[in-house]
């Protein structure tokens, strides 16, 4: 684990902002806009009134600017890009955006349609079932609504 995510772990008032960026980059498919916080704790202005070097004491409601994030890591000891914090933050391999996962949701589901089309030995109602979910009928419906049962 890198310095500047062992940083923001020990820092709870982080936990939130944090989780915004994150969504951030899975919506958009980069860190940009502005991370609002609404009804900020004690803890949280503690600790992003030092990071930042702002007074949040009169605001329940913080608004920061990714670009305001971005250059006050420029100006510390940690040297990790935001893509890699926020990855290292959550533990994760890599970050998925919404659309990335709807991809592989319908990846998935292609390929459960190829594994029930190659089990079908009735070749004229495999060619309906195709039809109908490229038609998107009914019993394409029924289809997709058993996929995501099992």
């Amino acid at each position: 684990m890198s310095e500047a995510v062992s940083y923001f772990k020990s820092k709870e008032g982080f936990k939130r902002f944090m989780c915004e960026l994150r969504k951030k980059y899975e919506k958009n498919g980069k860190f940009s806009g502005i991370v609002k916080l609404k009804n900020i704790s004690e803890i949280e202005k503690r600790d992003l009134e030092k990071f930042f070097g702002e007074s949040y004491k009169l605001s329940s409601d913080v608004s920061i600017s990714v670009n305001q994030f971005n250059r006050k890591m420029a100006n510390t000891k940690f040297d990790i890009g935001m893509y890699d914090l926020v990855r290292e933050y959550f533990g994760l391999n890599e970050i998925i955006t919404i659309t990335e996962k709807k991809h592989m949701m319908e990846d998935a589901y292609v390929d459960y349609l190829n594994d029930v089309f190659s089990k079908l030995s009735n070749r004229e109602f495999r060619d309906y079932l195709v039809k109908s979910i490229m038609e998107k009928r009914n019993t394409s419906k029924i289809i997709r609504k058993r996929y995501k049962s099992d």
